[in-house]
C-alpha cells in the first residue's frame, strides 16, 4: 500500500508533466478549431476585418461596422466639416442605406460633375426625416432640389438610433465614437486569431464603411454579399397613416420655404415596396424617379450591388435631368 506521503510525493513531482500534456492538448484543440472555422463550408460569408483595405483618402472616416453606425452622431455633432459642403450643394438626396448603397460608385459623382452642380448624399442607417431636418437646421442648408428616397424616412416619431443621435451631445458623440473607432481596433486584432462567420441563415448587412464628409457618400470597405433579386412590387393602393403624412407634409414645407424644389425617388427593396412612395408623393403633389429596371440584384434583399448600384445610377440620373436646377 502506497503512503499518503509517497502518493502526494507522486503527484508533486509528475504535476509539471500532466499540465505540460493539458497545455499540448489545448494548443492542439485550439489549431484544429482555428483551423475548421476558416475553411468550413458551413459558412458562406465570412467578414475578416482583419482583411479590410484602407479607405482611398485620409478624408473618410470609419462610419459603419456590422450593424453599428457613427455616422448619425458625426453629421449631428459636426464632428466633421459637413456643414460646409451641405450648404453648397445643389441637390440633396435623402434616405437610408439603400440610398447609400445605390449610389456607391462614380456615376452620380460623374454626372454632377458634368453639370456643374454640386450634390450630396444625406441618408443614415434607418435614417428618417427626423435627423435630416435636424443636420439641415443645423447647418443652415438651404438645397435647391431636395430628392427624398421613400423607403421608410417619413415616419411618425423618430426612433431607435435616430433618437439617440438627436440627444446626443457634443460630448456623448466624441465619447461614442471613440468606443466604436476603440471596439473595431480591438476586434481587428482578435479576427487575426478568431474569424467572424456569418451564417447561410442571416439574411442581414455585416459591413465595414467609410464615409467622406465631402459628399456624404459611402465607401465600402468589406461585406457579407450575398445575391438576392429585388423588385419592389408593384404601385397598387396602400395605406399611409395620417401622422407620417403629416411628416411629410412639414418636410416639404421646410424645404418650399428654404426656396427649394422637393421630389420623391425610390429604391427597389423588398422591405417597402414601390406603392408607399408613390403613394405619399400623390398626397405632397410632387413627382416621383422610380427607374423602372429589372433584374437587380441585392446584397441582403435591401441593398443594391455594386453592379446593379450603376445600373440604378444611370437609370435614375436620366430621369433627373429634367429637375435639375439651373447652373448659377
Amino acid at each position: 500500500m502506497i503512503s499518503s506521503t509517497s502518493s502526494s510525493e507522486y503527484r508533486r513531482g509528475h504535476g509539471p508533466v500532466y499540465l505540460g500534456w493539458f497545455l499540448a492538448t489545448a494548443l492542439v484543440a485550439g489549431l484544429l478549431v482555428h483551423g475548421a472555422w476558416k475553411s468550413t463550408t458551413l459558412v458562406d460569408h465570412v467578414v475578416l476585418e482583419t482583411t479590410a483595405p484602407s479607405p482611398p483618402s485620409a478624408e473618410y472616416f470609419l462610419s459603419v461596422t456590422d450593424l453599428n453606425a457613427i455616422d448619425g452622431f458625426v453629421f449631428f455633432n459636426e464632428l466633421e466639416d459637413v456643414c460646409s459642403p451641405l450648404r453648397a450643394a445643389d441637390v440633396v438626396l435623402f434616405g437610408d442605406s439603400t440610398l447609400q448603397f445605390a449610389f456607391r460608385g462614380e456615376a452620380l459623382r460623374n454626372f454632377f460633375v458634368e453639370r456643374g452642380l454640386n450634390y450630396y448624399l444625406l441618408g443614415f442607417p434607418n435614417g428618417s426625416s427626423w435627423i435630416a431636418e435636424a443636420i439641415l437646421l443645423r447647418c443652415n442648408a438651404r438645397p435647391r432640389l431636395a430628392v427624398v428616397f421613400e423607403t421608410g424616412f417619413f415616419i411618425g416619431q423618430a426612433e431607435g438610433l435616430d433618437k439617440q443621435v438627436l440627444a446626443s451631445s457634443a460630448f456623448d458623440a466624441r465619447k461614442s465614437r471613440m468606443e466604436f473607432e476603440m471596439a473595431f481596433a480591438v476586434r481587428r486584432q482578435l479576427h487575426r486569431l478568431l474569424p467572424h462567420p456569418v451564417g447561410r441563415d442571416w439574411t442581414g448587412g455585416s459591413w465595414i464603411l467609410y464615409r467622406t464628409p465631402l459628399d456624404g457618400s459611402w465607401w465600402v470597405a468589406a461585406g457579407s454579399e450575398r445575391d438576392i433579386p429585388v423588385t419592389g412590387g408593384s404601385v397598387g393602393h396602400v395605406s399611409i397613416p395620417p401622422e407620417q403624412l403629416r411628416v411629410a407634409e412639414r418636410f416639404r414645407t421646410m424645404i418650399d420655404e428654404g426656396g427649394g424644389n422637393l421630389l420623391l425617388a425610390y429604391v427597389p427593396t423588398e422591405r417597402v415596396g414601390r406603392a408607399r412612395a408613390h403613394a405619399i408623393a400623390q398626397h405632397l403633389g410632387v413627382s416621383i424617379l422610380d427607374p423602372d429596371l429589372a433584374g437587380l440584384r441585392t446584397a441582403d434583399a435591401l441593398h443594391l450591388l455594386e453592379v446593379s448600384s450603376e445600373r440604378y445610377a444611370r437609370a435614375f440620373t436620366d430621369l433627373l435631368e429634367s429637375h435639375l436646377p439651373p447652373t448659377e
